[in-house]
This record gives structure tokens, C-alpha cells and sequence, in this order.
């Protein structure tokens, strides 16, 4: 059990009574602390999160959003070309697609499968 001496407890409660009496002006309106001894009209600056709060806007740039997306597809569709030991050339993000590659991709895809089919009677 945490255990403080009466010293270290009364000092604690002490300053806890002066901040509160610190903030006690800002609850009255300043014609009412204008009439008060010139100590007690200090008012403390209240933060942001105090005095109402914040208003933040966040804003998405959808234009980085989409190429990054497609900088991440074309990457996969290399990865998956050189998994599959593929030739290609000219794998580029043009604009807002990558259809010309895509199509070239799916040609080659196409073509390889049709290899591997024609590739099988040979094995058997």
C-alpha cells in the first residue's frame, strides 16, 4: 500500500486547494471578478479542450490513394510474372490504370497455359 507521511499529504492537499482556487474566476463573469481584490482576478488560460474543444479536418487525397493502389497491383502483377517465369516489358502505371499491361499480362498468361497444356500429352 502506497504510504504517505502527514507532511508530504497535507503539502499534496494544500497545493490541490490553490490551483482549484486558481481556476475559481473563470466560473464567474468578468463584471463579478472585476469587483474583487486585484490577486483574485487572474484568470488562468484554459486549453483548447477546456474551453469548448477543437474542430480538426481531416481531408483524404484521393489521387495518392488510387496510385498507390495501383503502384501496390503493379507490383503484384510483377512478382507474379517473375514467380511464374514470364517475360515482360514496359509493367507501368499509366493515368488512373494499368489495363495496357493487364491485357499484355493476361496474353501472356494465356499463352503460357496453353503451352503447359500442350506440354502435357509430350509427358505422359
Amino acid at each position: 500500500m502506497l504510504y504517505f507521511t502527514r507532511w508530504k499529504a497535507l503539502a499534496i492537499i494544500l497545493t490541490a486547494l490553490v490551483v482549484c482556487l486558481c481556476a475559481v474566476p473563470n466560473f464567474f463573469p468578468e463584471a463579478t471578478v472585476k469587483g474583487w481584490p486585484a490577486w483574485a482576478q487572474r484568470r488562468l488560460v484554459l486549453g483548447l479542450d477546456l474551453q469548448g474543444g477543437s474542430y480538426l479536418l481531416l481531408e483524404v487525397d484521393s489521387n495518392y490513394v488510387k496510385k498507390e493502389k495501383l503502384d501496390q497491383v503493379r507490383d503484384d502483377i510483377r512478382r507474379t510474372l517473375r514467380d511464374a517465369k514470364i517475360g515482360y516489358t514496359g509493367l507501368a502505371v499509366q493515368g488512373h490504370r494499368c489495363a495496357e499491361c493487364a491485357g499484355k499480362v493476361a496474353r501472356a498468361v494465356a499463352a503460357a497455359r496453353r503451352l503447359a497444356r500442350l506440354q502435357r500429352p509430350a509427358q505422359r
